[in-house]
């Protein structure tokens, strides 16, 4: 699940997630992954609310973080942005 993801996301080398199910993310086809504008994200975390795998909080900066590899393009979290950050 999202716990297991992040765990692995944020382990130091190679990691894995086995999963009882197929992977939602194979086999499907996805727009091309979303990008925050740092010079728009205020790091209100409003995004983070949404439980999207691919964004993160990177504290360091205070501006929310999109991961391409987890990201499918479907623009929820850019539709959800007060200051529209969210990019393609």
């Amino acid at each position: 699940t999202e716990a297991a993801l992040k765990a692995a996301v944020s382990h130091p080398g190679v990691s894995a997630v086995i999963a009882k199910s197929p992977c939602i993310l194979i086999g499907k086809k996805f727009k091309p992954a979303l990008h925050v504008d740092e010079d728009a994200c205020v790091g209100c975390k409003l995004c983070l609310k949404l439980g999207c795998p691919a964004i993160s909080f990177d504290a360091a900066r205070k501006k929310s973080r999109i991961d391409p590899v987890f990201c499918t393009g479907c623009e929820v979290c850019a539709s959800l942005c007060p200051k529209k950050a969210m990019k393609r």
